[in-house]
């Protein structure tokens, strides 16, 4: 079952004749929105006017009513993002950072001000993630001329199958809009089944690496055994050798040994017949 949630890009409210960057970083749970809004302060007025928009207490989720003349404080139970103001030789930087649940990103003010419409779908039958926006592309460029381009880095670890991004470097994906062609869509997919099929396979390929290298250490062994038989060592088979050949019985030897022991039995009977003839004739003289 499709589980929609409105993800992604957020931009600039309103802008001074400056641009904006948008960093987001999406994995399967998370989306991180980090915005930085490079805001020229050639004209002081307008420095004043943006800082009545531009609150240091801007609340997360747009379903939060917020208006000018409210107070630039924080309210309790309200979400606000994490706001940095750097000075810079052109102006100032603008930084709002915040850290959503994917589920919430729905309801991100900076998406819902930025976008007609932008949805994230996390399929969780085939474990994707796919985020696009419709072809009017970024609506608030049109309610403000000031804002003159926007740059949305989208950066995940997940696999990426299919993207429209205008360029892309390493596992950031890049949008480029300007006053010319703001009117275009963003577009991405990601498996997140694939990217752990992949992991498995990286597993597998360390548990490969881990057999060589005991591989490499037993022919080390074989090595050091082959080295081994160069030394004037005695084998144990040669030493058994060596202990047989010196216990060993000359043949001569055992064959007078043999006769020894023939001879003493046919002895022993002629004397039994010696005797037995004596004792005959003893009894035939008489």
């Amino acid at each position: 079952m499709k589980v929609k949630t409105i993800l992604l890009i957020i931009l600039c409210f309103i802008l001074c004749g400056c641009s904006a960057e948008v960093n987001i970083e999406l994995d399967r749970n998370f989306v991180t929105e980090d915005t930085t809004l490079y805001v020229d302060e050639s004209d002081p007025d307008v420095i004043s006017d943006y800082r009545a928009y531009f609150r240091q207490y801007t609340p997360v989720y747009n379903d939060v009513t917020l208006t000018e003349d409210e107070p630039d404080e924080a309210v309790k139970g309200v979400k606000y993002y994490s706001f940095k103001e750097t000075k810079q030789n052109y102006g100032y930087d603008w930084n709002y950072y915040y850290k959503f649940n994917i589920e919430d990103y729905n309801y991100s003010r900076l998406l819902k001000n930025s976008f007609k419409s932008a949805y994230i779908v996390k399929d969780t039958r085939d474990d994707s993630i796919e985020f696009y926006t419709d072809s009017e592309g970024i609506t608030i460029m049109k309610r403000y001329p000031q804002l003159t381009n926007v740059k949305v880095n989208i950066k995940t670890d997940l696999l990426v199958e299919e993207t429209n991004a205008d360029s892309v470097n390493g596992n950031v994906y890049t949008w480029n809009f300007d006053r010319s062609n703001y009117q275009k869509n963003i577009y991405i997919k990601t498996s997140v089944r694939q990217k752990s099929s992949s992991s498995e396979d990286t597993t597998k390929k360390e548990d490969k690496k881990v057999e060589d290298d005991d591989d490499d250490e037993d022919d080390d062994e074989d090595e050091d055994e082959d080295d081994d038989e160069g030394e004037p060592t005695v084998k144990p088979t040669d030493q058994k050798s060596s202990i047989n050949k010196s216990t060993a019985v000359d043949p001569e030897e055992e064959k007078k040994q043999q006769y020894i022991w023939i001879l003493i039995p046919i002895g022993i009977i002629a004397l039994l017949i010696v005797a037995v003839l004596v004792n005959k004739a003893s009894k035939f003289n008489i």
